[in-house]
């Protein structure tokens, strides 16, 4: 039979239609309880199944408002074609919509360490619903016993010196007896030392791929710095360049990784010369840094060095008290080269003693953003985006919002620390939401599924967009101090915080809709990329998205997996005087620190959210004013005040087979002056970044680190700090893990006349080959036509001219 379900409003009643009658029964204003979803079966039982309902539901309401949460008694007319109709109808029944109560809930549990013996002596909490409901320890054999409970989730933590933590979520919603048993892992033993007078060489220290070119001398152009003259950039202070004006503003423009001044930031210089309205034309300078950003992986302790030498080269020729209003656009990593050159110029945060720098109130700097360096910790493991609203409950958005802003406003951060008039932030593919900046959420991307270069670019073409617009869009170039704009600017959406999201639904390019809640943002966190851009909301008739977007040509190439070097133990460390090692415990799941953060903020507000294994087992290595002795302080193992020795470190690691990055947590306490962070594997420097750019007491995770070409190897990592210039500084080095790929998956497009292979960079180690059978062994080698192979935003590309025949590919780890 089917059934349907109506309330007549007007009529004050509700009725439930059946095939054989009608029954009406009474509802009242006064509302106590309502039946969640059930099945009412109306099978015909004289031998043939007919039909039974769907879930549905029935008000139960009585009339009192202190009464039961039972139905009132009412009849079901359950008649089926028969000569006696009367003597197929039911009588009269009770629907007892009261929710079913378990029995209460008896825990036993049992600890035991993953060797397999058991734990005695470990505190042990209970939480129901974020608060601690039972506090114990276990017994010698490992045992505990909690009161009886209501049988509802609980959480159960361990702790005990020597282990790690467990934060375990138990589903416990029936009652009786429950056995638990528990697994605690130990620390990794403390690793063997050994004192060396070893010192650091050059090539450890320092990554002469990523320096800046030296300083010129007097009179000599700049080797990096270029002007716009002509449809063309040329060198600063070269022969037949135009001099840069100290009495006119400044544009700066800094490309990407895997960039360079001619792509997009050429035609941006035109659009800016032709649609400027100043009275003198600006000065239209671009950052050329190609030869540091053409790499594997995305370097962003190389767009800091970049940044400072960019900020050096803009004070020698414009003059250390310019005074006129400066503006930076910068695509990708590019946002951190003009991040640290905007507080290179400006003296905030970077450089010790020496002049003061421009005066912001006079620059008034501007910042705008394309598509930020997020994409680096895309690669990097790590994603929060705007790109979602309304997911989240009002209760969370606060929190969230606090968690998001606290965790990533680490060294990475694209924002100076300069004053400035106004950040506007475009975000299509990797960037995230900033509250001290007005965002734009593209959604083009999303909805016409880009491929991620091109849906990476999009903010740049956007931005081009607007400044060759007939009209004046809300924001983009009109905003800019070029094209008129007053800053900082004022009116709806226009403070920080703000979001816009680009409006598809209107044939205007650039229309924006403004966001009413930028509160409400969600956490994307994904693993080598895995990242999408989801909405629970919409803006008029546009939608948000619901679509895998950037990264996804990364993540889901292969699955990644985190392999943890304290899982192990025992490691080798040999250290200088002002280096120890320890064991620790890392808490978080090990993407990033800031991720951790984030992660730990959400846990709090809902333990439930929590997941096993949250905790690791970690070697910690001390550099400096924390090791053996305080540097400087004239101890037995000191070298006295002012002391130029290197805290260092050496340790011989074996490198997993499988292993494509690898990636480490740092803090830096105390002041360290102009000494620097560095790391290297096998005498190769993967990591040097100034210290003074980590904020000072706080975790910070590197970005992913290449080491794929070292897969399966023993070798030797340094870690220092460098540079001999501090006396008070401690660096403390932990989590050190590989990002490992079990298999490369190998994806395959085809197209008209050409097939498009696509497969991970990072899977060095493997060769593409080709066969026309499966049958026996006929594989051969792919060898690519010049300019066939391209990497771009950690993919391998390859095109392919279709065979006449059929053709099979595979990824094929060479011995």
């Amino acid at each position: 039979m089917d059934f349907l379900y109506r309330q007549i409003a007007s009529l004050g009643i509700s009725c439930l239609f059946l095939s054989g009658g009608l029954l009406l029964f009474p509802v009242y204003a006064d509302n106590i309880a309502e039946s969640t979803d059930f099945n009412v079966d109306t099978r015909d039982y004289g031998g043939s199944e007919v039909a039974q309902s769907g879930d549905f539901t029935v008000d139960t309401t009585t009339e009192s408002s202190s009464g039961p949460t039972e139905s009132v008694i009412f009849a079901l007319d359950t008649r089926v074609p028969s000569p006696d109709l009367a003597s197929s109808q039911s009588a009269l029944f009770t629907v007892n919509t009261l929710a079913g109560v378990p029995g209460p809930l008896t825990v036993h549990g049992l600890l035991k360490s993953t060797t397999g013996a058991f734990v005695g002596g470990a505190s042990i909490e209970i939480k129901i619903y974020g608060q601690a409901w039972w506090r114990g320890v276990s017994g010698p054999d490992g045992s505990f016993y909690p009161p009886e409970m209501k049988a509802q989730n609980y959480v159960v933590t361990v702790q005990k010196t020597g282990y790690v933590t467990l934060v375990k979520n138990v589903v416990g919603m029936s009652g009786g007896l429950r056995t638990l048993p528990l697994l605690i892992q130990p620390l990794a033993p403390v690793p063997t030392t050994q004192t060396t007078a070893q010192q650091p060489t050059t090539g450890e220290k320092s990554d002469p791929d990523g320096e800046a070119d030296p300083t010129p001398a007097s009179g000599d152009p700049e080797t990096q710095l270029k002007i716009y003259s002509s449809g063309q950039w040329r060198l600063v202070g070269a022969a037949g360049s135009p001099g840069i004006n100290p009495n006119a503003m400044t544009v700066v423009l800094s490309h990407g990784w895997l960039s360079r001044p001619g792509d997009w930031p050429l035609p941006m210089a035109l659009l800016i010369h032709n649609n400027h309205a100043l009275g003198a034309l600006p000065n239209i300078l671009a950052w050329d840094w190609e030869s540091a950003a053409d790499s594997l992986a995305p370097w962003p302790d190389r767009a800091c060095k970049q940044g400072e030498a960019l900020g050096l080269a803009l004070r020698r020729r414009l003059g250390l008290n310019y005074g006129q209003r400066v503006h930076f656009i910068g695509h990708s990593m590019g946002t951190l080269v003009n991040r640290f050159a905007c507080d290179t110029v400006h003296q905030y945060g970077t450089m010790n003693g020496g002049d003061i720098g421009w005066n912001p109130a006079l620059t008034k700097p501007h910042m705008t953003l394309l598509d930020e360096a997020e994409i680096a910790s895309v690669l990097g493991t790590r994603v929060i985006t705007s790109a979602t609203i309304g997911a989240i409950t009002a209760g969370w958005a606060g929190a969230l919002r606090e968690a998001a802003v606290t965790a990533y406003q680490d060294w990475k951060s694209p924002i100076p620390a300069t004053p400035t008039s106004l950040v506007d932030s475009y975000i299509s593919m990797v960037g995230i939401q900033r509250d001290k900046a007005v965002n734009v959420c593209l959604t083009a991307p999303a909805i016409g599924f880009m491929n991620p270069i091109d849906a990476h670019g999009y903010a740049h073409q956007w931005y081009r967009n607007s400044a060759q617009s007939p009209f004046s869009p809300i924001l983009g170039f009109t905003q800019a101090y070029e094209r008129g704009g007053t800053l900082p600017p004022s009116g709806n959406g226009l403070t920080p915080g703000s979001l816009w999201y680009e409006k598809l639904s209107t044939p205007a390019l650039l229309d924006l809709a403004l966001d009413p809640n930028p509160t409400s943002l969600e956490c994307n966190l994904g693993i080598i990329g895995a990242y999408s851009i989801q909405s629970a909301a919409t803006i008029g008739a546009d939608p948000i998205g619901s679509a895998v977007v950037a990264g996804e040509a990364v993540g889901k190439l292969y699955k990644a997996g985190i392999n943890w070097v304290g899982d192990k133990g025992g490691t080798l460390i040999i250290k200088t005087q002002k280096a120890t090692a320890n064991v620790t415990e890392k808490i978080g799941e090990g993407l990033d620190a800031a991720n951790d953060k984030v992660k730990d903020v959400l846990n709090s507000l809902d333990p439930e959210r929590l997941i096993d294994g949250v905790s690791r087992s970690t070697f910690q290595i001390l550099l400096g004013g924390g090791g053996v002795s305080a540097r400087g302080a004239g101890g037995p193992e000191s070298d006295g005040p002012g002391s130029t020795e290197e805290p260092s470190a050496w340790l011989t690691l074996a490198i997993p087979a499988n292993a494509a990055m690898m990636q480490f947590d740092f803090t830096v306490n105390g002041p360290p002056a102009e000494d620097c962070i560095a790391a290297a594997v096998a005498g190769k420097n993967v990591f040097n970044l100034p210290a003074r750019y980590a904020p000072e007491g706080e975790v910070q995770s590197t970005d992913l680190i290449d080491v794929s070409s070292y897969a399966g190897q023993t070798l030797e990592f340094y870690f220092g700090l460098v540079g001999g210039t501090s006396s008070e500084c401690e660096l403390v080095i932990d989590g050190l893990r590989f990002i490992t790929i079990p298999q490369p998956k190998l994806e395959i497009e085809n197209h008209a006349s050409t097939v498009s292979l696509h497969w991970p960079a990072a899977a060095s180690g493997w060769i593409l080959e080709a066969s026309e059978t499966l049958a026996g062994n006929t594989w051969q080698e792919v060898i690519p036509n010049p300019g066939a192979l391209t990497v771009a935003e950690g993919v391998m590309r390859l095109e392919e001219a279709r065979s006449a025949s059929r053709q099979f590919y595979r990824l094929r780890r060479m011995p």
